[in-house]
């Protein structure tokens, strides 16, 4: 809701919704909005600690000189 040039309210941030969720995300390590999820199953997925790309590549050789 815009009240004037500079000022909004935010309903959430009254009720004490938005404190809510990021304290949920800093304890939990679990991001609440879904861009936040997208980019850590991705990171988990494609360039963490436990990168599944070459796994999936090694699979797949594997599978190819069994056919």
């Amino acid at each position: 809701m815009k009240l004037a040039p500079g000022l909004s309210f935010s309903w959430k941030r009254a009720v004490g919704l938005t404190a809510a969720r990021q304290r949920f995300a800093r304890r939990t390590g679990i991001p609440t909005s879904r861009q936040g999820l997208a980019r850590k199953v991705g990171h988990a997925l494609l360039g963490g600690i436990g990168c599944l790309l070459p796994l999936l590549l090694m699979l797949l050789l594997a599978l190819w000189r069994i056919l």
